[in-house]
């Protein structure tokens, strides 16, 4: 099973294709019956979301995840390396007691992975996010404070700095006071080398390093090095678009509605296009619902 963008499974589409679309993106085996009024939540905190941060589309939870065997579900869970972010979805108005005994048995179920865990609920009737302290307190959540929430472009940057780690020697340096918040993750990731700004010129030497990522960098006397050798872009992972000029006719092939004749033909370049990738393909569809219904039935199998 994978993660899936929340962004993503929230956008204008029925829920029968929001079924299939979730099946292929998480690779489940059945069709999952989705609840409109989850659906309906989860919109609503994507909304807030986008409120707070800059990169809701790159927000990818497990969801509802159920451990085998044990039949216990999870409405939106991220694992990461170094956390791990449970979020549980309600539509109507329900006591404290009752989040709190949710999140409490969640948290059970999930300490076994020994990594931080961030529990919260939210109300979409209420527009309210709650969390779970580590005495198993209910508080008020703050979005901008929340471990779900503004955090997009650093995250990203730790996901970033882990791969290299494997095979490379990497470091952070952290801009002004950006890295403080983060002090529990550096105690984790140990392969990571991690430096305030102010330490930079006495005792880092960043020649040992064979990749240096900085966060929340301000760039006030930067040197600029322009690329003059061409750089030649591979095609591991290739994106194609499809929008409304495409369709398929009563035969079930795929056509366009501008068909040049001196040129290749746009279906026979899209084809061309797609045997270009190698490893990853992704299919963008703009404005066109009934390729899109198509595709997810063909992609069904």
């Amino acid at each position: 099973m994978k993660s899936i963008s929340i962004y993503a499974v929230t956008r204008n589409q029925n829920i029968e294709q929001l079924q299939k679309l979730e099946r292929q993106l998480l690779g489940r085996e059945y069709f999952l019956k989705m609840r409109t009024w989850e659906l309906e939540s989860m919109r609503s905190l994507v909304r807030e979301l986008e409120a707070h941060m800059d990169e809701v589309y790159a927000l990818c939870f497990f969801y509802s995840f159920q451990i085998p065997r044990l039949g216990k579900e999870f409405d939106l869970l991220q694992i990461k390396d170094e956390q791990i972010v449970n979020i549980e979805l309600k539509s109507g108005a329900v006591s404290d007691e009752t989040i709190r005994k949710q999140l409490t048995q969640n948290r059970y179920y999930l300490s076994v992975l020994g990594r931080p865990i961030y529990s919260y609920t939210y109300i979409s009737s209420q527009n309210r996010l709650v969390r779970l302290t580590n005495h198993d307190h209910i508080v008020e959540a703050d979005w901008t404070g929340s471990s779900c929430a503004g955090t997009g472009k650093t995250l990203l940057l730790y996901d970033i700095a882990m791969k290299l780690s494997q095979k490379h020697k990497v470091c952070m340096i952290h801009c002004g006071e950006a890295g403080k918040k983060w002090e529990i993750l550096h105690e984790r990731l140990r392969r990571i080398d991690f430096w305030p700004d102010n330490q930079k010129k006495n005792a880092m030497n960043l020649e040992d390093y064979s990749a240096i990522l900085v966060d929340e960098v301000h760039l006030p006397d930067v040197q600029i090095f322009r690329l003059t050798n061409r750089i030649r872009t591979n095609a591991e992972y290739l994106a194609v678009v499809l929008n409304d000029r495409y369709y398929y006719d009563e035969e079930g092939y795929l056509r366009s509605s501008t068909q040049a004749r001196k040129e290749m033909s746009d279906v026979r370049k899209l084809f061309h296009d797609l045997n270009q990738a190698k490893e990853s393909l992704a299919l963008i569809i703009l404005g066109n619902k009934e390729v899109y219904g198509r595709l997810l039935n063909l992609l069904q199998g």
